[in-house]
């Protein structure tokens, strides 16, 4: 089983405490897009801006985030992914989430065989990672931070 994981799941762990990301982690591959680490610093910096995180829970959160995204197996943003994400998905998707799911496509090849499960909070990328034919476990839950 690989686990594919958005950024959603990293924040919920690092600023809620949510254990979704312990059912990632049970999994023979724990997998993200590099955009994780982008999207989850601009969150973090934008919560500090708007006055949510101090400096000392910015550092805990950047900290947090470094130490799961340190522990995935990382796709980047090569050009083979690009050109999949500006290519045709099944249901509506919008930029950044077709990166994730380019990404996890990438993945679903590199594992031949394996259960891809794409764990987000997203609604919409769960419909349509599942419309690519892969699980969704966490598909009951609403909204991402």
């Amino acid at each position: 089983m690989i686990a594919f994981v958005d950024t959603s799941v990293v924040l919920r762990f690092v600023l809620e405490g949510d254990i979704s990301l312990h059912q990632a982690f049970a999994a023979s591959v724990t997998a993200c897009s590099e955009l994780l680490w982008i999207e989850s610093m601009r969150v973090a910096q934008r919560l500090r801006l708007d006055g949510c995180l101090n400096d000392q829970d910015l550092a805990e959160a950047v900290s947090r985030i470094a130490a799961c995204y340190s522990s995935f197996r990382v796709y980047l943003l090569d050009e083979e992914i690009k050109q999949t994400a500006a290519g045709p998905f099944p249901t509506v998707i919008g930029t950044l989430d077709a990166l994730h799911l380019a990404c996890a496509r990438r993945a679903a090849k590199h594992y031949p065989g394996e259960t891809l499960l794409v764990f987000s909070y997203d609604k919409q990328m769960n419909l349509c990672a599942r419309a690519l034919g892969f699980s969704t476990p966490l598909v009951d839950e609403a909204g991402s931070p």
